[in-house]
């Protein structure tokens, strides 16, 4: 993930290949470990839905925009809204006018309510992962490590007809 995105890559000045352009010298990356932090960095339906119904310690925060979350907006998933028992984070309203994360101050703020909560871990979903990832990397910024992500999120919870949706505020 690119902090400000593809245009403060490029506005940084940093190196741009296309197709399979090489600049020809070597490169070499040293991958770095992250130990897996219960229940890990990804969780599945089956771990949301425990939580959801209060029978495993979380909190499941939803990073879609607020007419997602209350189920007003209309939606490329099956039914529409939230998983039952999540609060609201969205994504987006975590970066600035020009796609780079807010301050740390402004950025604490705003999540606070995910910070401040004792239950653990924080399980991030949204649409599809995509948002869900993006405001992991923002807690994470802040010192939260109790984070997994549903990447099947919204898309996968709501196929299944008996799982429940929340509605409204």
């Amino acid at each position: 993930m690119l902090d400000g995105g593809w245009q403060a890559w490029e506005a940084g000045g940093h190196p741009i290949a296309h197709g399979d352009e090489r600049d020809g010298g070597e490169t070499s990356a040293t991958p770095v470990t992250r130990p897996l932090i219960p229940p890990g960095m990804w969780t599945g339906v089956e771990t949301a839905g425990a939580v959801s119904r209060g029978e495993r310690p979380g909190t499941l925060v939803c990073a879609l925009p607020p007419g997602d979350f209350n189920g007003s907006a209309p939606t490329r998933c099956s039914r529409r809204s939230r998983i039952p028992g999540s609060l609201s984070l969205p994504g987006r309203g975590l970066l600035d006018g020009t796609g780079w994360f807010l301050p740390a101050a402004e950025l604490a703020e705003r999540v606070g309510t995910v910070l401040n909560r004792d239950e653990s871990p924080v399980i991030l979903y949204c649409g599809g992962g995509i948002s869900a990832a993006g405001t992991a990397l923002a807690l994470t910024l802040l010192g939260r490590q109790d984070i997994a992500l549903y990447d099947g999120s919204v898309e996968e919870w709501s196929q299944d007809p008996s799982r429940p949706l929340a509605m409204g505020t």
